[in-house]
């Protein structure tokens, strides 16, 4: 995997959202991460903490009221926020992919799961229906799907979720994508197909050298997925870094209630875990001064209340990760990368 230059980076994105009789307020609040090729970054946080937002102003597909009104995004060197609405379409689904979570509404229930995967094909590879055939078998295959042939001729609602969820995600690869939006993509699954479905989706990009951006609020998942973690609270990355460091020693404490409120065996042989975390996360209009965790923090300070600590720095030491909390060591980024 190379680290040394980046596939994607996000630089200060700001996203506001409107509200009737309020002035628009920021739902992402100056996020800046990076993503190198062929790396899975795991993006987490409770509902309303940014994470798909920040997937849509990726994918140039914010929905009605949201705007990005600060930062850059900026994918293979070139920025693309910037672009018109055909020039990044033509990079969607082509350099540009994305999984969502609900695959029942991302696959046309009146078409046949072959002529849809044939149509993306030819649309982007420019290839004739036979060759579009011969490549979406080939496709089904890999991601699992047994009798391939006898697939192409059913309809999304003869196939299971399980079913529905691959052929989404062939659709994702046929454009052979450098990166991968996975928006909740196991969340309608049942436990072990959420195993297999993630596994798949590991395997395939190490296999491809695809990157992802894998959106959730499993640390599970992320734990046996991805390489590092970003956590997200009320729009702000509050820490990131290789999965193992944070999840192993997590500095900041929102990252530890996240972590408590993953149920383990352990916990369930002692009795219930807690199951959420005390209060509510913030809407954009209603952030507090300082840090927006600390009505909800039992370690908060005077301070915390007053001024918000800074993000950590997209791009950290090697095996190093970073903390926006006053009562974390300060993380810095490797001389030259500030």
């Amino acid at each position: 995997m190379n680290t040394s230059t980046p596939l994607l980076e996000l630089d200060g994105l700001v996203v506001e959202v409107e509200r009737a009789g309020v002035a628009p307020a920021a739902a992402l609040d100056g996020l800046s991460l990076t993503l190198a090729p062929g790396e899975m970054l795991g993006l987490v946080g409770e509902s309303g903490a940014g994470k798909s937002l920040a997937g849509a102003a990726l994918l140039g597909l914010l929905p009605t009221g949201a705007c990005q009104t600060g930062g850059e995004i900026r994918f293979e060197g070139r920025r693309i926020d910037t672009l018109a609405p055909s020039a990044l379409q033509r990079l969607r689904g082509r350099r540009l992919g994305a999984i969502f979570q609900d695959p029942s509404a991302a696959l046309d229930p009146l078409r046949r799961v072959g002529a849809q995967l044939v149509e993306t094909l030819q649309v982007h590879h420019r290839l004739d229906r036979r060759q579009a055939q011969a490549r979406a078998l080939v496709l089904l295959d890999e991601v699992g799907l047994p009798s391939p042939r006898t697939l192409l001729d059913r309809h999304p609602h003869q196939l299971s979720g399980g079913q529905r969820q691959r052929v989404v995600i062939a659709l994702a690869l046929a454009g052979e994508p450098a990166l991968l939006v996975a928006d909740e993509p196991t969340t309608a699954l049942d436990v072990m197909l959420q195993a297999q479905v993630t596994a798949l989706l590991r395997r395939l990009c190490r296999r491809r050298g695809t990157a992802v951006l894998l959106i959730t609020h499993d640390l599970g998942v992320v734990a046996e997925t991805c390489d590092r973690v970003a956590v997200l609270h009320a729009g702000r990355l509050v820490e990131h870094g290789p999965v193992e460091a944070v999840l192993r020693a997590p500095a900041h404490p929102y990252t530890r209630a996240l972590l408590a409120c993953t149920p383990t065996l352990d916990a369930a042989a002692s009795g219930l875990p807690r199951l959420r975390i005390e209060g509510l996360m913030p809407r954009p209009h209603e952030r507090p001064a300082g840090c927006a965790f600390h009505p909800r923090c039992a370690q908060a300070v005077a301070r915390c209340r007053t001024e918000s600590p800074p993000a950590p720095p997209p791009v950290l030491p090697s095996g190093q990760a970073g903390a926006a909390c006053w009562l974390a060591p300060v993380a810095e980024a490797p001389e030259g990368q500030a």
